[in-house]
Order: C-alpha cells, then sequence, then structure tokens
C-alpha cells in the first residue's frame, strides 16, 4: 500500500480521460485511459465519471489517483 498526500482535485479528468505510458515490451508510449489500465490489473472501476484526485510523486510528477481506491487515514 502507497501513502500519498492529496494536493487537490482535478476537475478536467475522470477515469475515462487517457494518459501516456511506456509500453515495457516494446518501450514505445501508448496512450489508454485509467479504466483500461486498471482492467489490465484485473481491477474494474465502478465510477468512472468521478473526478481524479491530484499528488506528486517523488520525482516531481503529477499523479492521479482514482477516489474509489482511496482510503483516509490520520497523520
Amino acid at each position: 500500500m502507497q501513502t500519498y498526500t492529496i494536493e487537490g482535485i482535478d476537475y478536467n479528468k475522470n477515469a475515462q480521460s487517457t494518459f501516456s505510458a511506456r509500453n515495457r515490451k516494446t518501450g514505445k508510449e501508448e496512450k489508454m485511459t485509467y479504466v483500461q489500465y486498471y482492467r489490465h490489473k484485473g481491477e474494474e472501476i465502478e465510477y468512472p465519471n468521478l473526478v481524479l484526485l491530484k499528488s506528486t510523486g517523488r520525482n516531481g510528477h503529477p499523479i492521479h489517483l482514482i477516489p474509489e481506491f482511496c482510503l483516509l487515514t490520520d497523520m
């Protein structure tokens, strides 16, 4: 389990939005939706129209999180 600090809400993105990812087999950049990505990992997104949560990774790149897969914790 990963821990992230939620920095905001991206009202312009939901699970049906696309993002770029490098294919590990071919090395090519591919566009896919979050729904496709999680389905490939064996997870179904029940609410694909919910907006995504924003965080920042260690390398400074933006991270978008699916709200239904997140747990709220105290700090």
